[in-house]
Parts: C-alpha cells; sequence; structure tokens
C-alpha cells in the first residue's frame, strides 16, 4: 500500500538547516516507496492558536491557511516532525502548526492519532540541546496518539553540515536522515488503516480492550500511559470508562522489540 508522509518543518528562516534536512529525509521515505509532502511553516502563514478549537474565530485567510495544514495531516500516513533549536527547546512556529493541528477534530481524537511520527532536530552550536528538543517532539507526539518511529536524528553545527545545495557535507548526516524518512514510510505502511478503522474491529468485553492480532505497542491504563484508543474506548463504554488494556505484548521491551522488528522490514 503506498502510504503519504508529511514533514513539518519547523523554521521561519530563509535557507533553513531544518528545511535542508528535512528534504533528505523526506527522499527517504520517496525511496521506500512513499509519497511526500512538505508544509514549510515559512511560507504557510499560520496564525497563532487562539485556544478555541474552533476555525470560526479566524479571518479568511487564516482559516485558508490552517485548513491547508490540516487537511495535509488528514491525508497523511506519517509525519516527520523537523525543529531548529531556540533556547534548548522546539520553535514556537512548530508549536503553534501542533497545536492548530487539534482545531475542528469533533471530538474524533488527535489528528497524529495512530500515525507514525519521525523526529529531527536542528541546531547551530554544538552543546548538544538538540536533544532536549528532540525530547519536547516527542513528549508531544506521544500526547497527540503518534507512535514515534525509534530513530530520532540531532544535527548539531548545522551551519557547516549542508552545502548551498542543500547536500549533506558528510555521508553520516545523509545516511542518518534518509534512515529516518525510511522507517517513518515502512511503519506508515503496517498502520496505515487509521485508528477509527481499526477501534470499529476491537471487541470490548467487561471492560477489557482486545486489539487484533499483530498490532504491536498497544499501551494501557494499567501501565499508566495514554494511548489512542483511549478516548473511542470510553465513548463506546460509557461514563465508566475504560479500566485496563489487554494487549498481544504485555511488557514495554516486548512492545519495542515488535515495534522495531517491524518498522526494519
Amino acid at each position: 500500500m503506498s502510504v503519504t508522509i508529511l514533514g513539518l518543518g519547523g523554521s521561519l528562516r530563509a535557507g533553513s538547516t531544518t528545511t535542508l534536512a528535512l528534504h533528505i529525509a523526506l527522499a527517504g521515505a520517496r525511496e521506500a516507496g512513499a509519497q511526500t509532502r512538505l508544509i514549510d511553516l515559512a511560507t504557510l502563514c499560520l496564525p497563532l492558536f487562539d485556544g478555541t478549537y474552533s476555525l470560526d474565530g479566524y479571518a479568511p485567510a487564516d482559516r485558508a491557511a490552517m485548513t491547508t495544514l490540516l487537511d495535509a495531516a488528514d491525508e497523511a500516513h506519517g509525519v516527520i516532525l523537523a525543529s531548529p533549536t531556540y533556547h534548548g527547546t522546539i520553535s514556537g512556529a512548530l508549536k503553534n502548526a501542533l497545536d492548530i493541528l487539534e482545531v475542528a477534530t469533533d471530538d474524533a481524537g488527535s489528528r497524529l492519532g495512530g500515525k507514525v511520527a519521525g523526529l529531527m532536530a536542528v541546531q547551530g552550536g554544538t552543546s548538544g540541546t538538540g536533544v532536549n528538543t528532540l525530547t519536547t517532539m516527542l513528549l508531544a507526539a506521544r500526547a497527540m496518539g503518534a507512535w514515534v518511529a525509534p530513530t530520532m536524528v540531532s544535527i548539531p553545527g548545522s551551519r557547516e553540515a549542508f552545502d548551498d545545495a542543500g547536500v549533506a557535507s558528510s555521508s553520516d548526516i545523509d545516511r542518518r536522515l534518509r534512515a529516518l524518512g525510511a522507517e517513518v514510510a515502512r511503519a506508515s505502511a503496517l498502520h496505515a488503516t487509521p485508528w477509527s478503522e481499526r477501534a470499529a474491529r476491537d471487541t470490548v468485553d467487561d471492560g477489557w480492550l482486545t486489539q487484533p492480532t499483530g498490532f504491536p505497542l498497544i499501551v494501557g491504563e494499567s501501565l499508566g500511559v495514554s494511548w489512542p484508543g483511549k478516548a473511542e474506548l470510553a465513548r463506546r463504554r460509557g461514563p465508566t470508562g475504560a479500566r485496563a488494556v489487554q494487549v498481544d505484548n504485555t511488557t514495554t521491551e516486548r512492545q519495542e522489540g515488535a515495534w522495531r522488528a517491524n518498522a526494519s522490514r
């Protein structure tokens, strides 16, 4: 099955090394058989998220820009988030875009729910704070219900990492970025069915959610972790909500192993 991978670039600077890195990762996704689309926040002028979760209060031009982002996220099977490192964390532009992705969901869950997310951070210096940027994106992606790809890329010293044509200055940087894109593409192909369709095939028996065989990385309330189907199960269960989750792989270690095995195929 052909999948679409959305690249979301979080830099507003002309000639951004973040965008250059994202282009290489998306090339890796295409080499793995995926179609790709790039949303460059430097050219898509999004308004500031106003916290209302509705398009109604925005000007027509702002609604059009937001709809472009929302439609791209809806149509994508996976996403690669790329951010520069500003003050040890992600850019305000990327954070704003992630907030906007929660607009007009009509209680259907996050637009990233059940989708694969690849993460990359670019840092002008060499202090290593790009790891903090990756951690911030990791927390956000998990909160939005995404499956985060095991491979995450941090590029320090980014001013010397690419030439004027956007080519990586070292084969290692190029290899890592393409590997990230390919991993997201392959994992997205495995999990291309939206969570809402999977939920329709689940069965609920006395408060237990029984997953279809072969769907790894489902971690539920019994382990104290949020998961994409929780809201769906709560709606179907009524006011009592979900009490526990039954899964094929019962430990996080085995689930991580299943993820890595599937993503490497």
